[in-house]
């Protein structure tokens, strides 16, 4: 291309092109200059402008991309490319109905078309239908076994589906195909660290950097992983990207947490708050310039609400009324808690046991519940709407279909249900939902854990989760963490059956102790394997896995002393300012 520009500096086609071949490689700024060029010479190209708001697009300027997009369309209101990638920027902007309505178009023109297939499957997954997303991928596989977005998209859902094996395995599918993209190494070396494989990950994103010397994700992946150990130079790299203007708004929250981890690494506190709070604000900023409706007074009021509603239906009557109508299946443990409040540690510390299997963090409570009024072919009412009228038969249905996607999942890892006398099942956010886990098995194991509520503050602040919105405001945490303590608070007074506490700080001290508490209140005999816990060879899906695979340590026990200039918002939602 640079040759055929040098014969001819208006050959639209060469620039166009040449500037969406910067773009692969990484070189977003050349990139608009060619393509900006190429559409001001061929103004009545439908190419140009769309290879023009591809560029717009990766630098985030999505209003120039969209413009660009548009006068694409309307020269070639025929093209299904165009209206896949009008289709995406919607997505970008968090408008799915939008989004669905031009990916719907594109495949009426073109039926056959991978990338629109891809991305309609992409909006599934992203709207929550794990299942339909992974099945429509699958699909996109067999018809186009070198369609590399199809394998990407894959993975994620199968991450997001707690299958961490399938993951990892999808995920090197993807580099197999690509083994240039150093976004697909990146991919790749997320999921292998997200699952445990921290050494691994390292050496991939070494090699995303000798493709791409500048991938900031790959350095914020090391610095992640590494913390206070990642070379000097990577970090001096990185702070030199941030103060940079030509890096993205994306890139540079991405830069704040990695930085954040860094300097908390280095015990360097004020760095990290400093660091931490940039992200967070830059991050609620970003998805409010992409549609995103953030109100934190709004959303907690909301979950207050929530509460009230599980408070008022989960009473000592509803129990009585319920009483032995789930499942008599005393397998199932349910493991809950704040975000990182020591949930994984106790799931690793059991499932290290022969007898138990642990199945991971699992929506199979939460996709129950919320089944209620489909169940009762009253599919436009709300759950409290139909929830009077819970009888046994909806109550052993639900929790049929639970233990069977245990039982799946038993059956992926290779095993047999017969073999394990527990499951697992930990999902942190399943504390506001006890009263309908016990209702579903009234036999069941549950186990609380908990953290110093400060402690859980900041290592919620500090990490950029996906779907934890609230995660990233002080005082929106703190209002979080209200209504967790109101919750279990309640449940304490009202459950029919015993829970176990076990405090983060009493493992920490004496974690064999601790263990025979686990393992007497479950019903096991004591092993020697529950004390090495993180030498379990099992992929583990969870933001704290490089913390799993060591040995307990007590440098995180009172961590919130550290960061208290930068907690005081929270402190005094608490009362403790």
């Amino acid at each position: 291309y640079e040759v055929a520009i040098a014969l001819d500096p208006s050959l639209s086609y060469a620039l166009s092109n040449l500037g969406v071949t910067q773009l692969t490689r990484g070189r977003p700024e050349q990139a608009l200059e060619y393509a900006y060029h190429a559409a001001q010479t061929s103004p009545n190209s439908s190419d140009t402008w769309m290879n023009l708001g591809t560029v717009y697009r990766r630098l985030e300027r999505l209003e120039d991309a969209m413009d660009a997009y548009g006068k694409a369309y309307e020269l070639a209101p025929q093209s299904a490319m165009v209206c896949t990638l009008i289709g995406q920027l919607w997505q970008d902007v968090h408008d799915i109905q939008q989004a669905m309505l031009w990916f719907d178009k594109a495949l009426e023109l073109e039926p056959d078309r991978p990338d629109a297939q891809c991305s309609l499957a992409n909006v599934v997954l992203e709207r929550g239908d794990t299942q339909t997303a992974i099945n429509l991928y699958l699909d996109i596989q067999k018809k186009y076994p070198e369609h590399c977005p199809a394998y990407i998209g894959l993975s994620n859902a199968y991450w997001d589906d707690g299958n961490a094996e399938e993951a990892v395995s999808t995920a090197y599918q993807a580099v197999d195909l690509k083994p240039e993209d150093a976004s697909v190494k990146v991919h790749l070396a997320r999921i292998l660290a997200s699952a445990g494989d921290v050494s691994t990950a390292n050496t991939i994103n070494r090699e995303a950097l000798s493709l791409q010397p500048k991938c900031i994700p790959a350095l914020v992946n090391l610095a992640l992983n590494l913390r206070g150990k990642l070379p000097e130079e990577d970090a001096k790299f990185m702070e030199q990207l941030l103060a940079s203007d030509r890096t993205r708004r994306g890139h540079q929250i991405a830069l704040h947490f990695g930085l954040a981890h860094y300097y908390d690494g280095c015990q360097r506190y004020a760095e990290a708050a400093t660091q931490c709070a940039q992200g967070n604000a830059q991050y609620i900023q970003h998805q409010q310039n992409r549609g995103w409706d953030y109100d934190a007074d709004k959303d907690a009021e909301r979950y207050a609400q929530f509460i009230d509603q599980i408070m008022a239906h989960f009473s000592p009557d509803f129990f009585d009324r319920t009483r032995d109508m789930g499942s008599p299946s005393a397998a199932p443990v349910f493991v809950v808690g704040m975000p990182r409040s020591g949930t994984t540690l106790t799931e690793q510390i059991l499932a290290s046991h022969p007898l138990v299997f642990g199945a991971g963090e699992r929506p199979f409570a939460a996709r129950g519940f919320h089944s209620l009024p489909r169940l009762m072919e009253q599919p436009s009412a709300s759950v409290w709407d139909v929830f009077d009228g819970l009888k046994r038969i909806h109550i052993q249905h639900i929790a049929n279909w639970h233990l069977a996607c245990l039982g799946e999942l038993i059956e992926k890892a290779g095993g047999t249900a017969d073999h394990y006398q527990f499951i697992i099942d930990k999902m942190p956010s399943n504390y506001h939902l006890l009263g309908w886990l016990v209702t579903l098995f009234p036999n069941a194991k549950i186990i609380h854990c908990r953290r110093d509520v400060r402690d859980v503050a900041v290592s919620c602040w500090m990490t950029q989760f996906k779907l934890m919105h609230w995660a990233f405001d002080l005082e929106y945490i703190a209002e979080r963490i209200k209504q967790y303590q109101r919750i279990m608070d309640y449940w304490r007074q009202t459950l029919p059956v015993p829970i176990l506490e076990i405090d983060y700080s009493d493992t920490v001290a004496d974690q064999t102790a601790q263990t025979e508490r686990l393992l007497n209140f479950v019903g096991l005999d004591w092993d020697d394997s529950c004390l090495q816990f993180y030498k379990t060879e099992r992929l583990v899906k969870t933001a704290s896995v490089t913390q799993v695979r060591q040995p307990i340590y007590k440098r995180s026990l009172n961590r919130w002393q550290h960061y208290e200039a930068a907690l005081q918002p929270l402190l005094a939602r608490l009362g403790q300012g």
